[in-house]
């Protein structure tokens, strides 16, 4: 598995988007062509399928109002339970959030501190895709600053950002990961973290190697494209 193939189903829906509401336009100056030279009634074969594309592109424009105007304003918090009998008479709590897609004027930012912090996290991981520009990065640096959490804040780098050069976790109190463990504690009890930059996949087994197997072990990564890599 390559970053090509993980990017292509991605690509082919732009694509298809582009073609239904570009043929969407052409539907629509048609109509208003054919009105203006008094041009008799299309077939109906034509007209039911211009129907659909009508419909297509219908959902397609509300998807992208909600893309932009809902889903960036509106916070899902999803909580998720684990056992573990390597944790003995104590709790960790993990907050992980990532794909902020960060741009110059804030939307959820200044409101997702609050959040993440009122969880009362012991460890907090962003898994990747911070800013859409380079003009979004101090507010990105100035959020994720605010988070707290007492037994460390830990980044890893997704398929958006993996190629920027820039330090986009500087000054934000968080741990970029690339290829590497850290083992920590709490109560007594020691667990690790892994963390796994996008394009240091096909090495991954160099940080899994340093893992503990007798301790709980969190590994962060931004999709689930890893897993190929992994040892059974």
């Amino acid at each position: 598995m390559n970053l090509i193939y993980n990017a292509s189903p991605a690509l082919t829906v732009a694509i298809l988007i582009v073609f239904v509401l570009a043929l969407e336009a052409c539907l629509l100056l048609g109509r208003q062509w054919r009105r203006f030279r008094r041009k008799p009634p299309v077939r109906p074969l034509f007209r039911q399928a211009a129907l659909v594309n009508h419909i297509l592109a219908a959902v397609i424009m509300l998807c992208l109002l909600y893309g932009f105007f809902v889903e960036p304003y509106w916070p899902q918090i999803v909580t998720i339970k684990l056992n573990s009998p390597k944790l003995h008479g104590t709790t960790l709590r993990i907050v992980q959030i990532s794909d902020l897609h960060c741009d110059p004027t804030p939307r959820l930012e200044p409101r997702l501190p609050g959040l993440i912090n009122s969880l009362n996290p012991d460890v907090i991981v962003f898994t990747g895709d911070a800013v859409n520009s380079d003009a979004a990065i101090r507010l990105f640096q100035k959020t994720l600053a605010a988070m707290q959490a007492p037994l460390g804040k830990f980044a890893v780098r997704g398929n958006w950002d993996f190629r920027s050069g820039l330090k986009i976790f500087e000054n934000t109190g968080f741990q970029e990961m690339t290829l590497e463990s850290v083992r920590l504690e709490k109560d007594g009890q020691p667990f690790m973290i892994c963390g796994i930059s996008y394009y240091n996949a096909r090495r991954s087994q160099q940080a899994l190697d340093q893992l503990d197997p007798n301790t709980f072990n969190c590994l962060i990564y931004h999709t689930s494209s890893l897993v190929p890599y992994l040892d059974d």
